[in-house]
């Protein structure tokens, strides 16, 4: 029984057999006519044979034609093998009868049928083909009993006739058997390659699905298959070389880590892996590892912030009591005239020596974390307030906030003020001969910025990474601890801080505050100028 889905390979099989037909139709026949016109069968006319010719052209002409209209393949394949058979009979009964050399046509005609239909379209074949053949025998075998030829020449027909109808069947069971191993083999390829299919589908969804980039590069560098993320990574790898698009990929390293930027974008730290395939050809892997070195960054700052801590205990312990005393002591001192110009360097120095023990302790000091509600506005004007009586900075430095109206959001204003304070004092620190500081305030999206700018000598692009790291100052004197708690407060409160700054252009902090509950903000924009 021919199922449904193998209507299309049927009409398939159809269409080579009437080629197949055609050629062997024409060979025999040609064959035929030699016998013919140099008379080797009396009994085959000339006009018979051309009679027969024309018949057989006109029947494969006309199962050609029809082709197109067939609806039933199976049906048209039985009538094909029928109208072979006829043609094949009056070929035989014309050429000798039983022992026409053309009766081995009956043979492919069985072998056409187990190739077209299978097994059982080969036996219905070989049945129809016996039936045939056997009319014949019996036909020629009728001829010679009743006429006064030799007896002795029935008995081998009768021996010839069984012989050949026996062939017909072991043949068509031999064809049938072989073609049924041929379709079962044939259904299980198509069922393997559906199923490689979609195993490659759902594999290619899988890798499609991975954040990470995968890429086959071949032995020739080129690429050769990709997930997108590679090619977001690094677009130019579908059109050149591996070796000119991915640094470093001359290391013979199997696993290194390069810095990505595309564009105006920020740099994308991506962890490569190479490994090597059979057939010459690389599999690399392509990780995104910027948040995960972020998190070490941030695991190695909170180490040294640990330290500064036991530090600055031992220093708050063995020098502030002594540095109180010494600054009493000085303090009531009556010094000659030529001595004050040195009691006050005296006193400066350990002014200073206490101010940094302080700062010691503020930087390292783990308080709670309490949030309130704040107008940030207010909280700035109130530390710039602060920061303006400061009589070294007083005279030099002028202080301008501008701020968007806002409603209250949640920060913890200790934290504020620190990030505050020292973002202002690094500001006036980079402006030794006076100069001007904005603080300005904005809210965009669910998140408030920030921004504190100054006009001094600015920072070199090497040491603009460093400045949030713990000890690390570019300035004489300082202690490095400023811009490390402004970082560590702003975190505190899940914001970030943005650095912007050029040599001799000044340096712009952006501290970014995320809204607690996404409270609603005007738009409506003013300035307040708080000089100092």
């Amino acid at each position: 029984m021919i199922l449904e889905n193998e209507t299309n390979p049927l009409r398939r099989r159809i269409v080579l057999y009437i080629l197949i037909r055609l050629i062997l139709a024409t060979v025999v026949l040609g064959l035929a006519a030699v016998f013919v016109f140099f008379r080797q069968w009396e009994t085959f006319r000339g006009d018979s044979y051309l009679d027969l010719v024309a018949a057989t052209y006109l029947l494969m002409g006309l199962s050609a034609a029809g082709l197109a209209g067939v609806k039933n393949f199976h049906r048209f394949a039985f009538l094909q093998l029928l109208v072979d058979t006829a043609i094949v009979t009056a070929l035989v009964y014309r050429t000798g009868g039983v022992s026409s050399v053309f009766s081995v046509l009956y043979f492919m005609t069985i072998v056409a049928s187990a190739y077209l239909v299978y097994r059982r379209g080969a036996l219905l074949t070989a049945g129809v083909n016996a039936v045939a053949f056997v009319a014949i025998g019996v036909f020629q075998i009728a001829k010679l009993t009743g006429s006064p030829v030799d007896q002795s020449l029935v008995t081998p027909l009768y021996a010839e006739l069984l012989i050949k109808v026996f062939g017909f069947f072991l043949v068509a069971i031999l064809a049938g058997e072989l073609s049924e191993q041929l379709r079962k083999t044939g259904v299980q390829l198509l069922e393997e390659e559906a199923h490689a299919r979609a195993l490659e589908q759902e594999l290619s969804v899988v890798v499609q699905s991975i954040r990470s980039g995968l890429a086959v590069i071949g032995e020739d560098g080129m690429l050769r298959s990709s997930n997108a993320p590679a090619l977001v990574l690094f677009p130019k790898l579908s059109q050149m070389k591996a070796s000119e698009v991915i640094p470093q990929w001359s290391t013979e390293a199997p696993v290194w880590e390069i810095d990505v930027q595309s564009g105006n974008e920020a740099v994308t730290r991506v962890l490569i892996t190479r490994t090597p395939m059979d057939d010459g050809a690389y599999l690399l892997s392509m990780e995104d590892v910027s948040d995960l070195r972020r998190v070490e960054e941030l695991a190695r700052k909170e180490e040294r912030f640990t330290a500064v801590g036991h530090l600055a205990a031992a220093i708050a312990h063995e020098v502030r009591n002594p540095l109180a005393s010494l600054s009493g002591a000085v303090q009531m001192m009556r010094p000659r005239k030529d001595d004050e110009e040195l009691l006050k360097i005296v006193t400066r120095e350990i002014n200073r020596l206490s101010e940094l023990v302080t700062r010691f302790l503020q930087s390292t000091r783990s308080t709670e974390f309490l949030p309130v509600p704040t107008d940030l506005e207010e909280l700035v004007k109130e530390v710039v307030e602060t920061f303006g009586q400061d009589p070294q900075y007083s005279e030099t430095i002028r202080v301008v906030v501008e701020f968007q109206v806002m409603d209250p959001i949640a920060l913890d204003r200790e934290r504020i003020r620190q990030i505050l304070w020292n973002l202002l004092l690094n500001a006036a620190q980079a402006m030794p001969e006076g100069g001007r500081i904005l603080v300005g305030g904005v809210c965009i999206g669910e998140r408030v910025r920030l921004m504190v700018s100054d006009e001094g000598v600015g920072i070199s692009g090497d040491n603009v990474n460093k400045l949030f790291d713990p000890f690390y100052t570019t300035r004489v004197g300082g202690t490095g601890l400023g811009l490390a708690t402004v970082e560590r407060c702003t975190r505190e409160h899940g914001g970030e801080v943005w650095v912007q700054s050029e040599p001799s252009s000044g340096t712009t902090f952006a501290v970014w505050l995320p809204m607690v509950g996404g409270q609603s903000h005007s738009v409506v924009q003013k300035s307040a100028r708080v000089e100092s």
